[in-house]
Protein backbone atom coordinates (compact mmCIF):
# COMPACT_ATOMS: atom_id res chain seq x y z
CA UNK A 1 0.00 0.00 0.00
CA UNK A 2 2.62 2.54 0.61
CA UNK A 3 4.67 1.50 -2.09
CA UNK A 4 1.80 1.99 -4.46
CA UNK A 5 1.08 5.61 -3.10
CA UNK A 6 4.83 6.12 -3.43
CA UNK A 7 4.72 5.12 -7.00
CA UNK A 8 1.39 7.88 -7.55
CA UNK A 9 3.05 10.80 -6.32
CA UNK A 10 5.96 9.98 -8.63
CA UNK A 11 4.39 9.60 -11.46
CA UNK A 12 1.66 13.26 -10.19
CA UNK A 13 5.17 14.79 -9.82
CA UNK A 14 6.84 13.73 -13.05
CA UNK A 15 3.53 15.19 -14.45
CA UNK A 16 3.03 18.16 -13.13
CA UNK A 17 6.93 19.09 -13.63
CA UNK A 18 7.61 17.54 -17.15
CA UNK A 19 4.00 17.51 -18.24
CA UNK A 20 1.40 19.32 -20.08
CA UNK A 21 -2.40 19.36 -20.77
CA UNK A 22 -4.08 17.13 -23.65
CA UNK A 23 -7.59 17.56 -24.80
CA UNK A 24 -9.82 14.53 -26.30
CA UNK A 25 -12.49 14.74 -28.26
CA UNK A 26 -15.25 12.37 -28.48
CA UNK A 27 -17.52 11.76 -31.62
CA UNK A 28 -21.22 10.52 -31.65
CA UNK A 29 -21.50 7.31 -33.29
CA UNK A 30 -24.39 6.54 -34.98
CA UNK A 31 -26.22 3.18 -34.66
CA UNK A 32 -24.19 1.03 -36.80
CA UNK A 33 -20.89 2.48 -34.70
CA UNK A 34 -19.87 5.02 -37.37
CA UNK A 35 -18.12 7.83 -36.37
CA UNK A 36 -19.99 11.28 -37.59
CA UNK A 37 -17.93 15.31 -38.11
CA UNK A 38 -20.40 16.00 -34.30
CA UNK A 39 -18.29 16.11 -31.58
CA UNK A 40 -19.89 15.08 -28.07
CA UNK A 41 -17.40 15.74 -25.46
CA UNK A 42 -14.12 17.00 -24.44
CA UNK A 43 -11.83 15.55 -22.38
CA UNK A 44 -8.88 17.27 -20.74
CA UNK A 45 -5.84 15.72 -18.63
CA UNK A 46 -2.72 16.53 -17.88
CA UNK A 47 -0.05 13.47 -19.10
CA UNK A 48 3.59 12.75 -20.91
CA UNK A 49 3.76 12.27 -24.29
CA UNK A 50 6.78 9.81 -25.19
CA UNK A 51 7.26 7.35 -27.93
CA UNK A 52 7.78 3.84 -27.24
CA UNK A 53 9.45 1.58 -30.13
CA UNK A 54 7.06 -1.29 -31.64
CA UNK A 55 8.74 -4.15 -34.18
CA UNK A 56 7.70 -5.31 -36.78
CA UNK A 57 9.24 -8.48 -38.69
CA UNK A 58 9.12 -8.95 -42.13
CA UNK A 59 9.98 -12.36 -43.81
CA UNK A 60 11.91 -12.43 -47.51
CA UNK A 61 13.53 -15.42 -49.44
CA UNK A 62 16.72 -14.76 -47.58
CA UNK A 63 15.26 -14.98 -44.20
CA UNK A 64 13.39 -12.20 -42.04
CA UNK A 65 14.18 -8.24 -41.25
CA UNK A 66 13.06 -6.73 -38.14
CA UNK A 67 12.09 -3.04 -38.52
CA UNK A 68 11.76 -1.03 -35.35
CA UNK A 69 8.25 1.50 -35.21
CA UNK A 70 8.01 4.59 -33.04
CA UNK A 71 4.38 4.59 -31.24
CA UNK A 72 3.39 7.75 -29.96
CA UNK A 73 1.88 7.74 -26.20
CA UNK A 74 0.66 9.73 -23.02
CA UNK A 75 1.17 8.57 -19.66
CA UNK A 76 -1.17 9.91 -17.21
CA UNK A 77 -3.19 8.87 -13.71
CA UNK A 78 -5.04 6.54 -13.84
CA UNK A 79 -8.31 8.28 -12.53
CA UNK A 80 -7.68 10.86 -15.69
CA UNK A 81 -7.30 8.01 -18.29
CA UNK A 82 -10.21 6.01 -17.36
CA UNK A 83 -12.08 8.87 -18.93
CA UNK A 84 -10.59 8.59 -22.35
CA UNK A 85 -11.63 5.65 -24.62
CA UNK A 86 -10.53 4.10 -27.96
CA UNK A 87 -11.23 6.43 -30.98
CA UNK A 88 -11.18 9.68 -29.32
CA UNK A 89 -9.19 12.14 -31.11
CA UNK A 90 -6.29 14.69 -29.94
CA UNK A 91 -4.08 17.11 -31.44
CA UNK A 92 -0.26 17.41 -30.72
CA UNK A 93 1.94 20.05 -32.13
CA UNK A 94 -0.39 20.22 -35.11
CA UNK A 95 -0.67 16.62 -35.48
CA UNK A 96 -3.74 14.40 -35.14
CA UNK A 97 -4.03 11.29 -33.20
CA UNK A 98 -6.54 8.39 -32.78
CA UNK A 99 -6.58 6.86 -29.77
CA UNK A 100 -5.51 3.13 -30.12
CA UNK A 101 -5.32 1.65 -26.58
CA UNK A 102 -5.51 2.22 -22.77
CA UNK A 103 -3.03 0.16 -20.87
CA UNK A 104 -2.78 0.05 -17.29
CA UNK A 105 0.75 0.26 -16.15
CA UNK A 106 1.61 -2.90 -14.87
CA UNK A 107 -2.39 -3.69 -13.53
CA UNK A 108 -1.46 -1.41 -10.22
CA UNK A 109 -4.12 1.46 -10.74
CA UNK A 110 -2.01 3.98 -10.47
CA UNK A 111 -1.07 5.27 -14.30
CA UNK A 112 -2.35 4.63 -17.64
CA UNK A 113 -0.18 5.24 -20.72
CA UNK A 114 -2.67 6.18 -24.31
CA UNK A 115 -1.43 4.34 -27.21
CA UNK A 116 -1.88 6.71 -30.51
CA UNK A 117 -1.94 6.40 -34.23
CA UNK A 118 -1.21 9.36 -36.50
CA UNK A 119 -4.39 10.20 -38.59
CA UNK A 120 -3.56 11.89 -42.17
CA UNK A 121 -6.53 14.07 -43.02
CA UNK A 122 -8.05 13.21 -45.93
CA UNK A 123 -8.14 16.34 -48.49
Amino acid sequence: MLQSKFLRNKIDRQIKTNGQEFTFTRFVEDEYHQVSDEESEEIKLSGIFHTSNSYIQQETQAGAKTFSKQVPMILTLYEDGIKVKTSDMVIINGNKYKVNTINDVNNFGIAIDISLEQVQDEY
